[in-house]
């Protein structure tokens, strides 16, 4: 007896437990609600109460089909009450339901939730189709032009001098390959000068080598070196020409400075031929390659200006301050219209992807861990669809989770989102509360056995008893009658 009201205290506490499970998952459901409430409230702010569709709106006494939970469409009732907050149910009429609204809700999806299309029309729903197809990535940056570096020419200093005649005396002047830029008396050229004609008179073929490749090595260039050899007469001062076509870029010189090895007198470079170096985001670096098509375009006083260009290089580092990629191209400018310094507008144009479906980018909403769409089931039906996102190229997203041709929200789609989070967590705890009541009802069930099988062994006892104690007493009625016998 005392082992069968262990087992019924057991029961009891079990189900104690279970009950007191339950009344969690109820209250979590309850702050779910309340959260709801909040975009509920958000949602009616913005929607005029002609649009909500009270019982009393409606002319000519039309009575409601059912009334609606104010956060989960999937909740309904027969007759008006309130829900967990004290908010009333929406009446649903039957001019806002029609044969797909009407159909079992039972079975739709988690996630789903049903807005009358008054409400969706204030909330400012916009939906598009997703479509399937090869995304062509335009990549626009800013371009910044520059020289090109292998069109530069340094003149340094090989020996030592002074400057007597300065021909180009300022920065940005234009010159012409060959044209003497300045020129300088230097003792150790003169003297090299007077070795090469010395061994050149006395026909020293060696020597003559010697000393005419001691001309080359002070700077002195063939024509030069041929001059003399014709003249045969050294030169006092030497001439300095321009190597190329350009303008002066940098002018270190003036009459009369003193001249050392090493010295860089200046740069000439040639800007018929420039780079754009186009400043990419990170993230769209990876469609970059050598090769791909350019336009670069400029704005002048004359208008628009717009060259063709291909990548040529890509540097292989970030630019510390922006933090962007280069890429660069390479652009005649024979007109000159271009100079270092400007900065253009670039459009390059990558390879294009595989096969996708991809939807509009305002289309997804990322959270921490995902991104979701919300799809127009249509009849006021909507639903959210966990998706994987891939390439993004101008206003298109590649997703996968989703099939070509279904129309997915554009706008008004996060407090979509939000409702259908909701409804989702509803059927979720729901599930969970009915776990509970199934658990609860097999340990009654378990425990009614218990005790049925426990009575069943108690009268089994019983009996066994009671047989033993009627053979106990044969056996005393027989040696009884056996000592009367004996006397």
């Amino acid at each position: 007896m005392k082992a069968h009201t262990t087992k019924t205290q057991s029961t009891k506490t079990h189900a104690t437990n279970a009950h007191a499970a339950k009344g969690k998952l109820i209250l979590t459901a309850a702050v779910a609600l309340l959260v709801g409430a909040g975009g509920y409230a958000i949602v009616s702010s913005f929607i005029p109460q002609t649009l909500v569709g009270s019982e009393s709106s409606r002319e000519g006494g039309a009575e409601p089909l059912y009334y609606r939970h104010p956060h989960n469409p999937s909740i309904t009732s027969d007759e008006p009450r309130q829900d967990e907050m004290g908010m009333d149910y929406i009446p649903v009429y039957p001019d806002e339901v029609d044969e797909a609204d009407g159909a079992d809700r039972a079975t739709e999806a988690p996630g789903t939730v049903h807005i009358r299309p008054g409400i969706v029309q204030a909330m400012g729903v916009r939906t598009a189709v997703a479509e399937s197809g090869r995304l062509e990535p335009t990549i626009e940056a800013f371009g910044h032009v520059q020289a090109d570096e292998s069109r530069i020419s340094r003149i340094d200093i090989r020996a030592e001098g002074w400057v007597e005649e300065l021909q180009v005396a300022r920065t940005g002047d234009p010159v012409r390959q060959g044209e003497v830029l300045f020129r300088y008396f230097s003792p150790r050229i003169l003297n090299a000068q007077e070795e090469f004609l010395q061994a050149m008179r006395r026909g020293e073929g060696r020597e003559m080598e010697a000393a005419e490749r001691r001309l080359r090595a002070l700077g002195l260039d063939e024509e030069q070196i041929e001059e003399i050899r014709h003249s045969g007469v050294p030169q006092e001062q030497v001439e300095v020409r321009a190597p190329r076509d350009g303008f002066v870029k940098s002018l270190a010189i003036r009459e009369g400075d003193h001249l050392t090895p090493g010295v860089r007198a200046m740069e000439i470079v040639d800007l018929s031929t420039l780079w754009i170096l186009a400043e990419v985001f990170a993230q769209e670096s990876t469609w970059l390659q050598s090769g791909l098509s350019a336009e670069v375009t400029t704005r002048l006083r004359s208008g628009e200006r717009r060259l063709n260009g291909e990548i040529d290089h890509l540097y292989p580092f970030l630019s510390t301050p922006s933090r962007t990629a280069r890429a660069r191209l390479h652009v005649d400018n024979d007109d000159l219209l271009l100079r270092p310094g400007m900065w253009t507008r670039v459009l390059i144009h990558a390879e294009p992807t595989d096969e996708v479906i991809h939807v509009p980018r305002e289309a997804v909403i990322r959270t921490g861990d995902q991104a979701r769409v919300i799809l127009a089931l249509g009849a006021g039906r909507f639903q959210a669809r966990t998706v994987e996102v891939g390439a993004i190229v101008g206003e298109r997203i590649a997703v996968e989770g989703i099939d070509a041709g279904v129309e997915v929200v554009t706008s008004g789609q996060f407090l979509i989102d939000s409702e259908a989070n909701l409804s989702a967590e509803l059927a979720r705890l729901e599930g969970a509360e009915k776990g509970v009541d199934d658990a609860h009802d097999d340990c009654e069930h378990h425990d009614h056995h218990d005790h049925h099988d426990h009575h069943d062994h108690h009268d089994h006892h019983d009996h066994d008893h009671d047989h033993h104690h009627d053979e106990h007493h044969d056996h005393d009625h027989h040696d009884h009658e056996s000592e009367e016998g004996r006397s």
